[in-house]
């Protein structure tokens, strides 16, 4: 692996993160709680520990359990995908009981 494709897929890493981390603040501020925020707080955990676990076999695992960069591309965006659909759909509950604009799980401000 070159130096380039672990900075990409360290970067990819964090992107998951930071996103897992606004939807968590955003879920949980919510007063009163969104019905569905315990299943979305663990979809969001498992969806990033399953980021985390596959840049550790691709970075620090060398044995069978080593999977190849191109494997390791291809779990981690399919991944961020189900992470950025969550997002909306939490953005879009947040929308319906708040109105304008939102903090979206994106961290950007958007309109509804």
């Amino acid at each position: 692996m070159t130096p380039e494709d672990s900075i990409t897929l360290r970067d990819k890493v964090y992107s998951a993160a930071k996103l897992a981390a606004n939807m968590h603040k955003l879920l949980t501020s919510q007063d009163p709680p969104i019905a569905e925020t315990g299943r979305a707080l663990g979809l969001i955990k498992s969806v990033v520990d399953e980021v985390w676990d596959t840049l550790h076999l691709n970075l620090l695992e060398k044995g069978e359990r080593w999977i190849c960069l191109e494997e390791a591309n291809e779990i981690i965006d399919s991944r961020m995908r189900i992470l950025v659909e969550l997002g909306e759909e939490i953005r879009e509950v947040v929308a319906g009981r708040e109105g304008g604009y939102i903090e979206g799980a994106s961290g950007r401000e958007e309109e509804p």
